[in-house]
């Protein structure tokens, strides 16, 4: 009774959410991963060890996804000299040499810093945020030029020119030389 009671429980339609959809369609949330490791196109990991975020079967190709799908994204909603853009299309272009150049997963995640689950998941949140940058249009510096963002108690910094630096400075030592 235990063993049937067990398997109904984790029968997939009795779970309150659906599997990842981000992964490839042939990868069952509920199979554990694990063959022998032979390059970046096969996993041997069994669990990611996070929490709602499964072991990709085939990393080197749905990160090479991941990033083209980035790529393309950015390129459609912002413009080209946007740091942003540029910034990212620097990231993304990096990855995707690491991506060619080494021959072991480990040494990717190495590189990477991170697993390469997390990044295909971070690259996915990335271009669910495209959109929303498109409407908002961040690289507009009219938005907010009012600055009625600002805090009335706000000051700002501004530098002091040469001049009022050396006659500071001057001050600073005259107090700090004892008068006889």
């Amino acid at each position: 009774f235990f063993r049937t009671a067990t398997r109904a429980l984790l029968a997939p339609s009795a779970l309150p959410c659906a599997p990842p959809t981000h992964f490839s369609n042939t990868y069952s949330f509920f199979t554990p991963v694990s063959r022998p490791f032979s390059s970046l196109t096969e996993s041997t990991k069994e669990s990611t060890g996070i929490v709602g975020l499964p072991v990709s079967p085939n990393p080197k190709a749905e990160l090479t996804k991941a990033c083209n799908d980035t790529l393309k994204s950015i390129a459609k909603h912002t413009p080209a000299d946007w740091n942003y853009r540029v910034q990212l299309e620097k990231v993304i272009n990096e990855r995707l040499e690491w991506i060619n150049s080494v021959k072991t997963l480990e040494e990717l995640e190495e590189k990477l810093d991170m697993q390469v689950e997390e990044c295909i998941d971070e690259l996915i949140d990335e271009v669910s945020m495209h959109p929303t940058l498109a409407e908002m249009q961040p690289w507009n510096n009219q938005m907010h030029a009012d600055k009625s963002w600002v805090p009335d108690d706000f000051e700002e910094f501004i530098p002091p020119t040469e001049e009022e630096a050396a006659a500071m400075e001057a001050k600073e030592k005259e107090a700090a030389t004892p008068s006889s």
